[in-house]
């Protein structure tokens, strides 16, 4: 196993372990992490960097360069505000509607703004320094969800962050038509991660 190889494994595990607690919260809690106003940095970001480990392959040059991360999730508002500043200017998007000021929620494009922030060792946006290749997708209601999974296929998506829960949608034993769904995406290499809300086994 190279070194490169080596990175990518373990930024993996980071990503899982500090998004694990980002993707089980409600928006609120999640914005807790967060200081005030809209356009938000990270306060705690050398801490979890350091706590993690991740601060160890930042040291080392490594920031998730070459790894294509993507995050499903319904709350995908505010990010063209973000763009060249918590974001690179170049984040990929599926059923992102920039013209609707109607949907307030920002979950998803705070785990995004996190992920960023993790992979590149700095809170707001710095061209000089090279970072994963991202995605936001839209998937609020299962016809969004699939054309996700569909596209993260064709692109290849190395890591997927989907922040929603389908209770029920498992049949308590992985056999749903939502695991089925989301399997396509798993077998075809992405490492998935799911968040599990307040469901436990039921999702």
């Amino acid at each position: 196993m190279n070194f490169n190889h080596r990175i990518k494994i373990s930024l993996t595990f980071i990503l899982c372990l500090l998004l694990d607690l980002l993707c089980s919260c409600s928006s609120n809690k999640v914005s807790d992490i967060f200081n005030p106003p809209q356009i938000t940095t990270i306060s705690n970001l050398n801490t979890l960097l350091k706590q993690s480990g991740a601060s160890t392959y930042l040291d080392q040059g490594a920031h998730c360069e070459g790894l294509k991360i993507a995050v499903l999730d319904n709350g995908t508002s505010s990010l063209t505000q973000r763009l060249g500043r918590t974001l690179p200017d170049n984040v990929k998007t599926l059923n992102v509607d920039y013209n609707d000021n109607s949907n307030t929620d920002i979950h998803g494009v705070v785990i995004l703004e996190t992920i960023n922030a993790i992979c590149t060792g700095s809170e707001v946006y710095n061209s000089s320094i090279p970072g994963p290749e991202l995605y936001l997708y839209n998937t609020q209601g299962i016809k969004r969800l699939f054309e996700a999974v569909d596209n993260v296929v064709k692109n290849k998506i190395d890591i997927v962050v989907y922040a929603q829960v389908w209770e029920l949608g498992g049949n308590l034993d992985g056999t749903g038509y939502i695991n089925k769904k989301i399997n396509e995406a798993i077998d075809n290499g992405t490492v998935w991660f799911n968040a599990i809300g307040n469901y436990k086994d039921k999702t």
